[in-house]
């Protein structure tokens, strides 16, 4: 049975632990500062929770590595020699000390600098945010997100093989673009856009998305179509009379002509007609036709079309 150590005052000091063999169990020694006790086949430090010499082996025997320059280690900055045996993080990795051992602060390593030189944007790959300028997009410049505002914020994302890249404009776009490869070597998806803008004017209103939709929709009440002079064509022994609403602008232009779909009403029962002609990007015309002169007219649209 283990001796009672509450009533050993004095143990022996040994400048090397004996042959296990001649211990019995419960014999305990002072060695290196500590004591250790037989378990009946070997000796074992008692002293578990505090640091002994015999704990930190394996601290000590660690191989020393030899690490680049801009390396993080525990205790600093390498400068490219075998410094120290911990380290923390690579050049393009997350340091967490600065030169002088201190915890660096967020911008060492999430502030990547600013984008204001033509670059292939697949060759953005280190995490962290980037400040974007219209240079990174102009000539030169390869797999740029399908942005119309060209000044932003690039924010990068890596873990292990996959990264991923967001592109958020500063202003205009009201969208935010995305896209991620995987693998070795990258193999970059295409760009996604999310979210939209909605937009209203004296003309009307928009909404245009991130893929490059639009869409635009407005009235024109009666009493638009009561400032326009009527006019009459007769035909066969039949008069009719029209309106021609002239210059009806979209909202906001789009990049050619979109599709448009008119609707309304002439008051009244009578032969009646409201049909959009000479369309273009920035808008198009309509005329009503119909029997009683005098009648009373609305009319509204809805467009689709590309806005880039």
């Amino acid at each position: 049975m283990p001796r009672n150590l509450g009533i050993k005052a004095n143990f022996p000091r040994v400048t090397a632990l004996p042959d296990p063999s001649t211990g019995q169990e419960g014999d305990v020694v002072l060695w290196g500062g500590a004591p250790w006790m037989h378990n009946g086949s070997t000796w074992k430090s008692i002293l578990v929770g505090e640091v002994t010499y015999d704990k930190l082996a394996p601290v000590r025997n660690a191989p020393t590595i030899t690490p680049s320059p801009g390396d993080w280690l525990l205790g600093g900055l390498a400068s490219g020699t075998g410094v120290g045996k911990l380290p923390l993080g690579q050049a393009n990795g997350v340091p967490l000390l600065n030169a002088i051992g201190a915890l660096a602060s967020a911008d060492a390593y999430l502030n990547r600098g600013a984008l204001y030189t033509a670059v292939d944007w697949n060759t953005i790959t280190t995490a962290g945010v980037y400040r974007v300028y219209d240079s990174a997009f102009g000539t030169g410049s390869a797999n740029t997100p399908p942005a119309i505002y060209k000044y932003g914020i690039l924010l990068v994302l890596a873990s292990e093989l996959t990264i991923q890249q967001i592109y958020i404009p500063h202003v205009t776009d009201g969208a935010i673009y995305f896209r991620q490869t995987w693998g070795d070597p990258p193999n970059w998806s295409q760009w996604f856009g999310a979210g939209g803008t909605y937009g209203s004017n004296s003309n009307g209103s928009y909404i245009r998305f991130a893929d490059g939709t639009q869409i635009c929709w407005a009235k024109q009440p009666d009493s638009q179509w009561a400032a326009i002079t009527e006019r009459t064509v007769t035909a066969g022994g039949i008069t009719v009379y029209f309106k021609d609403f002239w210059g009806i602008t979209f909202p906001a232009a789009f990049s050619s002509e979109p599709s448009i779909v008119v609707g309304g009403d002439v008051g009244g029962p009578q032969l009646k007609t409201i049909v959009p002609w000479n369309p273009s990007a920035s808008g198009f015309n309509v005329t009503a036709v119909y029997q009683t002169s005098g009648s009373g007219i609305f009319s509204y649209y809805i467009a689709i079309g590309r806005w880039r």
